[in-house]
């Protein structure tokens, strides 16, 4: 459940309300969660860097802003502050180039309405930009689908049964992973949505969501303290077991 702070939900549950809802909005559009496409390189430090949501159907990305690391002391540095800036204007340039409009949300947005008036402007260059009539189709759709939604939510509040309905979503649509099926030991634990679990470092917590990447499957837990994370099935299985 939802702890109101000020009207605003935690960050990591902002984040699941927005993934429900962009759910809804691009029900006929294939969504990649977690990617970090090949053309998508930083090109100072040459590392590649990550959308949360893809939609290549139609030129589209999602970016969330404002997740904190519980593990931090301390606020981030001028300097951190200022390279993430520098990460998120590469992404902005590097997604353009690439046909692809980006859509940033902050965590800590209390206008909800805002969000919803970027992700149509977004639409609407995507749509200029569509390369056939399949693509106008689904972004028309989705910029239909996203103004009944908008009228629909109006503050944050409001965001807490879309909390909900994401974790209700992901309890049906995620199948238990076996090792064979992430390439692991055969003796290693079978992991499925809403099993709680114990991490070497970060402690308990419950899987709230269970995602195919590429021959690898990604683990997102919930922790008790409030993080979030998301690990690939092969690297934590040896840190990850069942309470």
């Amino acid at each position: 459940m939802i702890k109101q702070r000020g009207g605003l939900p935690p960050a990591w549950q902002v984040v699941s309300a927005w993934k429900e809802i962009l759910a809804r909005i691009f029900e006929h559009v294939p969504a990649q969660y977690n990617v970090s496409p090949e053309w998508l390189v930083n090109p100072d430090t040459r590392r590649r860097l990550k959308l949360d949501i893809f939609y290549p159907d139609i030129g589209l990305a999602v970016r969330f802003e404002g997740l904190k690391n519980r593990q931090r002391k301390q606020r981030p540095s001028l300097e951190e502050e200022a390279q993430e800036k520098i990460r998120q204007q590469a992404r902005f340039e590097l997604c353009r180039l690439h046909g692809v409009e980006l859509v940033v949300i902050n965590t800590h947005e209390e206008t909800v309405h805002r969000v919803f008036r970027d992700l149509d402007l977004a639409l609407s260059r995507a749509r200029d930009n569509a390369w056939d009539d399949e693509a106008v189709e689904k972004i028309r759709q989705a910029r239909r689908e996203a103004a009944n939604l908008a009228r629909r939510l109006r503050g944050p509040e409001d965001l807490k049964l879309y909390v909900d309905l994401w974790q209700d979503r992901q309890y049906h649509l995620a199948e238990p992973v076996s090792p064979e099926e992430a390439g692991l030991p055969a003796d290693m634990p079978v992991f499925s949505v809403g099993m709680r679990v114990e991490h070497s470092h970060f402690g308990p917590g419950i899987i709230t969501a269970i995602e195919q990447n590429g021959e690898d499957t990604m683990l997102t837990i919930q922790f008790e303290l409030g993080e979030t994370k998301t690990f690939l099935h092969s690297l934590v299985a040896g840190k990850l077991s069942p309470r």
